[in-house]
């Protein structure tokens, strides 16, 4: 898969996430739903930790309890690409981790880490920053290995003023009205543009 298709999927996702969160679907969970996500029958595993970037804002952990302190229970949205551009796998992640199995040893995969949006009707964003590596690239191509490979994702907050934020997202929910098979729609078109480089402008 060449670096412009690869970056095409990228941008079309970026307009999935925008969508979803938009109708309150996606990005940041209440609490894990589950740690182990099964993405096929390969012996590979990607484990992704999610972990906030200390700050006077907001409290030290994602999760209810962790090294650094405590937290709400909360959790932030992944997914992880093929090195077709599919996606293979989808979930939330804290500190604790969420482990990605089935995945083929040997094989390439991208991982993104997504941001959070107003979270919550907040005026807050909850945004990627950089991986324990100190890179800020998303996503982040691994290779997959019959050992666990664990990924570590940081993520700042940042503040939006109320008069700017609250009038924007009421807007954007006017005008995004989702049903729950659009995402798999706009994956199609995903697969389309992978199958048809020539249309990627």
């Amino acid at each position: 898969m060449t670096s412009r298709i690869r970056t095409s999927v990228v941008i079309l996702s970026a307009v999935l996430f925008a969508a979803l969160a938009g109708a309150g679907y996606l990005f940041s969970s209440a609490s894990a739903t589950t740690n182990v996500i099964s993405a096929g029958t390969g012996q590979g595993t990607i484990v992704l930790h999610a972990h906030r970037i200390p700050s006077s804002d907001w409290a030290s952990c994602f999760a209810l309890t962790c090294d650094v302190g405590t937290g709400p229970g909360a959790s932030m949205y992944f997914l992880v690409y093929n090195g077709s551009g599919a996606i293979v796998a989808m979930g939330f992640a804290d500190e604790t981790g969420t482990s990605v199995t089935g995945l083929n040893v040997g094989a390439t995969y991208d991982v993104y880490p997504a941001d959070c949006d107003l979270c919550h009707a907040s005026t807050h964003d909850v945004v990627f920053d950089h991986w324990a590596s100190g890179i800020a690239v998303r996503p982040l191509s691994v290779i997959a290995q019959s050992a666990p490979l664990s990924l570590d994702a940081y993520y700042k907050v940042q503040h939006q003023p109320i008069h700017r934020a609250l009038p924007l997202r009421n807007k954007f929910r006017r005008q995004v009205k989702l049903s729950r098979l659009e995402p798999l729609k706009l994956q199609y078109r995903v697969q389309s543009l992978l199958k048809h480089p020539a249309r990627i402008k």
